[in-house]
């Protein structure tokens, strides 16, 4: 009975989403492809996978539905949820935004066992003003929407898929002919394009550093980085709470040489074995740029002097003014804090 009720759920919020629009009965031919990427290619069980969908295509999208299945033997939704979040256009024009997660049987294409595969369900409906509808309409490849799933902690030495199916009847997509009359949205004959990702999981037996289970930080072990401390109090406890050791290599902590000199952005977490150092892992706060584990009017303060001189600050603190994760530092990263210091949005840590 809960499962059907989700389910009722899941279809009421897609109709409600999608009843904003007169849908008119004629029909256009584009096409929009999807990519799957992940934020780094080496994980372990434990392990929190953040997983980005870039879209491209040839019309004006007014509402996207979409699902992307999941190994269900390897990922898990993570107990904080999928997180979903937009980017770009789908940002900017965003009207809501939802992931619906489901196991139901109906709701998957007939080629895929749903005991094998998770679901997420991507739901993107455009804003709509008195003078125009949003809409997504790019010609090259960015980045639209992540979410997040956890690596099973029974997972290690296996690979799992993260991927759009290439038919199903949750798909959805709709556009606008004029952005600036809403009579013309109609339903779109859409050719589809697929990119999916195959994810080898660490067997565990290597030596390194991992997150405990349960815990929400992403390690990203191409850049070397610690991320998302988002809502933690960050503290060399925090630290030790949310990393392990992986094999027989030991951990070993710094204080950041921010000029706060705290366990916050620059804090360095050292991977040690037999006496030889493996790595350094920084820690990474977004929008921390004065390395004390949290955004307050100082870190705008260092922000505001060091803009114009970025060659004085080390590599981790440029990474932590990129407050919009766009990989150039300016003034719209200054904008993005000072809107995080006022409540009207937060940075987003999990990039």
């Amino acid at each position: 009975m809960k499962t059907s009720k989700r389910i009722l759920a899941v279809f009421l919020a897609v109709v409600l989403a999608f009843s904003v629009f007169a849908v008119s009965a004629f029909a256009v031919d584009g096409s929009m492809t999807y990519t799957v990427v992940a934020d780094s290619t080496n994980y372990a069980a434990g392990d929190t996978v953040t997983v980005n969908i870039y879209l491209k295509n040839d019309y004006n999208a007014t509402c996207l539905r979409f699902p992307v299945l999941y190994s269900a033997d390897v990922f898990e939704v993570p107990t904080t949820g999928v997180k979903l979040t937009a980017y770009d256009d789908c940002l900017t024009y965003k009207g809501s935004l939802e992931a619906n997660t489901s196991n139901d049987e109906s709701l998957y294409p007939v080629e895929y066992d749903p005991s094998a595969y998770g679901c997420v369900l991507v739901q993107w409906t455009a804003s709509v003003t008195s003078t125009n509808i949003g809409c997504f309409n790019s010609a090259e490849s960015v980045k639209c929407f992540s979410f997040q799933l956890k690596v099973k902690s029974t997972a290690g030495g296996t690979t799992g898929s993260i991927f759009i199916p290439s038919e199903s009847t949750l798909f959805y997509n709709q556009a606008v002919t004029d952005v600036t009359d809403a009579t013309t949205i109609c339903r779109i004959n859409t050719t589809l394009t697929f990119e999916g990702l195959d994810v080898e999981i660490d067997a565990g037996g290597s030596d390194g550093i991992t997150t405990y289970a349960g815990s929400q930080v992403i390690i990203d072990y191409n850049n070397k980085v610690i991320k998302n401390w988002a809502g933690l109090t960050m503290s060399l406890a925090t630290i030790k709470a949310n990393v392990q050791p992986l094999g027989d290599a030991t951990l070993t902590y710094a204080v950041s040489t921010g000029s706060a000199g705290t366990y916050g952005t620059g804090a360095k977490v050292r991977v040690w074995l037999d006496g030889a150092l493996l790595d350094d892992y920084y820690i990474l706060i977004y929008g921390d740029v004065d390395g004390d584990g949290s955004i307050t009017v100082s870190d705008l303060s260092v922000s505001a002097r060091t803009l114009g001189n970025l060659d004085t600050l080390e590599d981790i603190f440029v990474t932590a003014l990129d407050t919009n994760q766009s990989g150039d530092v300016d003034i719209s990263d200054m904008s993005v804090m000072t809107r995080h210091l006022s409540n009207t949005s937060v940075i987003d840590q999990t990039l």
